[in-house]
């Protein structure tokens, strides 16, 4: 079955995208998918890219004799520039005119997979795949760079990473960079599947845990910084360097992010998100490490904390 939304979570018009490999089995559901081939768009035939490298290769050639001539060449170079010429000219026109290379992903349930062609589709191979069930850890950031010109700072460019921490030990990095004045990349950038990975594991691991509290009664997530989170079907306990301080879910009237931290404040109160929390007595602030440690604590509590009112986190 092929994806219905991208991975931004928009609907992908019928007969827009090719989505020339299946999505892979074992993983479930496609949650999203996207393909930077168009629908209808195929790769030009051999024979008819040759008939254009011949034309680069005869362009190249008189350009490289005129190079000779130009420069009074004589000897064997009478026959190198115009040889030179062609072979620039033919393989740089082929390549051109036959360059046919696309990327095929999609984000499962329980995994996240990508396939690439070049030349055809028959020539379609797997480039990434991830099994969710392989994975102990997931890390995802996004950094905007900035530079200063004229006494002025503007923005440059902005990079992402993702990495995944294996069970087997271990890990696989997957990084890239992109230019925006609005600081979001266009719809064919990896970054979206990267983010759209990060989203779906960051579910995956949340539904790990509430089952585990639906089935045991307790769950414990370790965050970065020696940060744990207890969880017991009424109540948050949350751990870090011998300080300790529980909220019953009852209690909890909104949440926030601010900060690297995960904000709840209590049912009634008027919290001010934009307060310093480190004065705050009446926010329960716990920090997390990453982008990923942040969602997977908010879906935990959105589930196990129905009512809860405010502006959730979203990678």
């Amino acid at each position: 079955m092929n994806a219905t939304r991208d991975h931004r979570g928009r609907e992908i018009p019928p007969d827009t995208r090719n989505f020339f490999a299946p999505p892979p089995k074992g993983f479930g559901e496609v949650v999203s998918g996207w393909s930077t081939l168009r629908h209808g768009k195929k790769p030009m035939p051999r024979d008819t890219a040759g008939m254009f490298a011949m034309f680069g290769a005869a362009v190249g050639a008189g350009v490289g004799a005129g190079v000779a001539f130009w420069f009074g060449a004589g000897g064997y170079w009478l026959f190198v520039w115009p040889t030179l010429g062609a072979l620039a000219g033919g393989f740089g026109t082929y390549n051109a005119v036959a360059d046919f290379s696309h990327t095929v992903s999609y984000v499962c349930e329980s995994g996240t997979y990508s396939s690439t062609c070049s030349g055809s589709f028959e020539n379609a191979r797997g480039r990434f795949r991830m099994d969710f069930a392989d994975v102990g850890s997931a890390f995802f950031v996004v950094v905007a760079e900035y530079k200063k010109e004229g006494g002025t700072t503007e923005y440059d460019h902005s990079w992402w990473r993702l990495v995944w921490h294996l069970r087997s030990g271990g890990s696989e990095k997957w990084e890239g960079r992109f230019e925006s004045r609005t600081n979001e990349p266009p719809d064919d950038d990896e970054y979206w599947f990267a983010r759209a990975c990060a989203r779906r594991w960051a579910q995956y691991k949340a539904d790990e845990y509430i089952g585990h509290l639906s089935d045991h009664g307790a769950a414990i997530l370790h965050l970065s910084g020696n940060t744990k989170v207890s969880l017991s079907p009424t109540a948050i306990t949350f751990t870090q360097r011998g300080y300790e301080r529980t909220m019953p879910f009852a209690d909890i009237g909104e949440a926030w992010i601010r900060d690297g931290r995960v904000c709840l404040g209590k049912r009634g109160d008027t919290a001010n998100p934009f307060a310093n929390l480190d004065n705050r007595g009446d926010v329960f602030a716990i920090p997390f490490g990453d982008l990923v440690e942040g969602d997977i604590l908010v879906r935990v509590l959105c589930d196990v904390a129905p009512g809860v009112a405010g502006a959730f986190f979203d990678l």
